[in-house]
């Protein structure tokens, strides 16, 4: 596994879904090439600095971009430059109520992204949050940006699970003894120190905030991670060295602190996370809810990159630029079917796409979006579809939301025959994490589902009497 640092400038924006239409103009531009040229590009009348000047295709302009919509939330991930330029704006425009509802974290986010192929996706998890979680930071898998500290909306009744490609995984220190003094629409509000976790279909990132950095390479680097001078990438060398071409979901158990009251150490052991984890649901009354009508598929787009044409701000000749208009490019038809996911009436239940300059564009949808698409846009199967098990966690504090992957250790063990789960010998569940600020999601695929409620409720047995 190696992790490798991209200084990039980001900020999250948390936009509640009953705004979601005020700001669907610049999501929109979000997907529309810049005119500003790339700012690696020169003056130069070269050949080679033309082509570094020239404009990138929009799938490829932004070095990370995450742009999503869940039955909670719209939320997005983006340059400092874009936020203030597209959503402060729309955000200044609304009426005081519906303005202290949108929150802009003020402070900046670099990205780490992972490169994690052959780990399964909870072998992933567990190699990057347990030294986090050792170090004594709350590891949280958090799919969205949290509601704002002020003022939030109203939940809905039953919260769904969000989709399964974005996970923002929020990795909170406590300083006690820190104050920060922030306004209340940002994000990074009070002591708290947020990481975020996503994931594609490519490539973990990690979003860290400038202050956190060290803090947070240090507690890798003490757990056997190893900084490459060479290639500016974070190396575990005990981790599983397979690599392959497709990203396997997950089938081992993962480590996540669930965030302790204030004093309580935290968990020394997956036996002590779980138990704190049912235990907490258990008093809380906290159930496990399943719709099997929601159905996601996981994809991506075709590599048809920008490099493979000219580029949008190069010189066409006649032959090619016949070729473009009757032969419309991968990346073109994948940005009609984002567009027609995103205008659509009703707006999309379940929709994220990451956008990175390095790799082709990562999409999770609702299956019933998929007719947008021309058959040949998106990579991955379109038939593995997976259902979510949700916890709806509104009765509980927000920095008590650090519980899904003590679920999904207890799942995952549980289904393989751990701790005397009838079964023993079967294979683990395999499964994927999700949560948001107010619910924490599991998702299984559909044959997988009896097992992991099984699994689920001899957990919620074993651990009544803590």
């Amino acid at each position: 596994m190696v992790l490798s640092l991209q200084d990039t400038q980001l900020a999250l924006i948390h936009i509640p879904l009953h705004l979601y239409s005020n700001f669907l103009q610049p999501i929109l531009q979000l997907l529309l090439p810049s005119s500003r040229p790339s700012s690696s590009g020169s003056t130069s009348t070269n050949g080679s600095s033309n082509h570094r000047s020239a404009r990138k295709s929009w799938a490829y302009e932004h070095p990370f971009t995450n742009i999503s919509v869940t039955p909670v939330e719209c939320s997005i991930a983006c340059s400092r430059e874009l936020a203030e330029d597209l959503f402060t704006p729309v955000r200044d425009s609304l009426d005081p109520s519906s303005r202290d509802q949108v929150s802009i974290t003020n402070e900046d986010y670099i990205v780490m992204q992972v490169d994690g192929e052959g780990l399964d996706a909870g072998q992933r998890v567990l190699e990057l949050t347990s030294p986090l979680a050792m170090a004594g930071m709350c590891v949280q898998l958090l799919h969205d940006l949290p509601q704002p500290t002020t003022s939030p909306p109203p939940q809905p009744q039953f919260v769904q699970t969000p989709h399964l490609q974005s996970i923002f995984s929020p990795l909170a220190r406590r300083h006690p003894t820190r104050q920060h003094s922030q306004p209340p629409i940002s994000h990074t509000s009070g002591p708290d120190s947020s990481i975020f976790f996503i994931t594609t279909y490519f490539s973990d990132y990690i979003l860290v905030p400038v202050r956190a950095r060290g803090q947070v390479i240090k507690a890798l680097e003490d757990r056997g991670f190893a900084f490459e001078q060479t290639t500016s990438s974070y190396v575990n060398p005990i981790a599983n060295p397979l690599s392959t071409h497709t990203r396997n979901k997950s089938s081992s158990s993962s480590f996540e602190s669930v965030s302790p009251p204030p004093g309580t150490p935290p968990p020394t052991s997956i036996h002590e996370l779980q138990t704190r984890t049912f235990s907490l649901l258990k008093r809380r009354n906290i159930v496990f809810a399943v719709d099997p009508s929601i159905q996601l598929v996981q994809c991506a787009g075709s590599k048809d990159s920008a490099s493979a044409r000219p580029a949008s701000g190069g010189a066409l000749n006649g032959s090619s630029l016949a070729s473009r208009s009757h032969q419309p490019s991968v990346e073109d038809t994948l940005h009609l079917g984002l567009v027609k996911c995103l205008i659509s009436a009703p707006r999309p239940t379940f929709l994220s796409l990451t956008l990175t300059d390095t790799e082709p564009a990562s999409v999770l949808l609702e299956k019933r979006l998929l007719p947008n698409f021309a058959p040949d846009v998106l990579l991955g199967s379109k038939e593995d579809v997976l259902v979510p098990i949700t916890l709806d966690l509104r009765e509980l504090p927000l920095e008590s939301t650090g519980i899904v992957c003590g679920v999904a250790g207890r799942l995952v063990g549980g289904t393989r025959g751990m701790n005397g789960f009838e079964g023993e010998g079967s294979d683990a569940v395999e499964m994927s994490y999700l949560s948001t600020a107010r619910a924490g999601t599991v998702m299984v695929g559909r044959e997988e589902l009896e097992r992991a409620m099984q699994a689920l409720k001899g957990a919620d047995e074993q651990f009544d009497a803590t």
